[in-house]
């Protein structure tokens, strides 16, 4: 190949392309074509194109050789260092509670890389933490658009929607987070949740018990569970039976 490209450049600087079919012969003849293949298909090439043409798009061939890799490794390395380092940042000033000044920066990104689904639904989680929830569902609600199988946004999403007192809307989206973030315990609990505070008890322990088989979950939550659940059972009994009396 680095024989290939030396005749493209030598054909690059030739100052003899009026005469084509010259300058053709002497590459033809050249150390880069030994093969009776490569040779075929010089002469198919030239048969379709002419001699000039082929000259021209030796030159072409070359640039493109010659070009192209540098521009690839500038586009693939720039961005990803600035997502970094503008994320970080953002993440710090919110791990400072400085939720406004972390929306900021983030919003800012999102305005160089309008495709970042990570950095809406931090700007969401962000707008909830200052209860400002119309603003926070938006921004959770396009990060889903972007990230259909984006499972902690879906969460989020899910209890902004509860507090709104949105269920139908947060129950599903409990249940997408919990099937697109399956190493993630975090949804199965908030859904256990959802479903007691909503006196859904048997579907609340039905979760719950999820949620304690989880490989991920919190062995202190886990506790805590488990001295709830005989609670949650009696509760269930006597709503059952309530509801067979009326």
């Amino acid at each position: 190949m680095s024989q290939i490209l030396e005749r493209l450049k030598n054909l690059q600087n030739n100052t003899q392309l009026k005469k084509p079919k010259a300058v053709f012969l002497k590459f033809y003849n050249s150390k880069g074509f030994k093969s009776k293949y490569s040779k075929g298909l010089m002469i198919a090439f030239v048969s379709l194109i002419g001699f000039t043409g082929m000259v021209k798009s030796g030159v072409a061939l070359y640039g493109y050789f010659k070009t192209e890799p540098k521009k690839v490794q500038v586009v693939e390395r720039l961005p990803i260092e600035i997502k970094r380092a503008e994320n970080t940042k953002a993440l710090n000033l919110f791990k400072s509670s400085k939720y406004l000044k972390a929306i900021g920066v983030w919003e800012k990104l999102v305005k160089k890389y309008p495709n970042l689904t990570d950095a809406y639904a931090n700007i969401g989680i962000a707008y909830k933490k200052i209860n400002d929830l119309d603003s926070a569902r938006t921004n959770l609600e396009r990060a889903v658009k972007l990230g259909p199988k984006n499972g902690p946004a879906y969460n989020n999403l899910a209890m902004v929607y509860f507090a709104q007192k949105r269920y139908k809307l947060s129950e599903e989206s409990f249940k997408k987070a919990i099937t697109h973030w399956p190493e993630g315990a975090e949804p199965i609990l908030n859904l256990s949740t959802f479903y007691e505070k909503l006196k859904r008890y048997g579907l609340a322990i039905e979760y719950y018990k999820k949620y304690n088989t989880h490989p991920n979950a919190n062995p202190s939550v886990v506790g805590k569970v488990k001295i709830r659940m005989p609670r949650l059972h009696s509760i269930l009994v006597r709503h059952e039976h309530r509801r067979g009396r009326y």
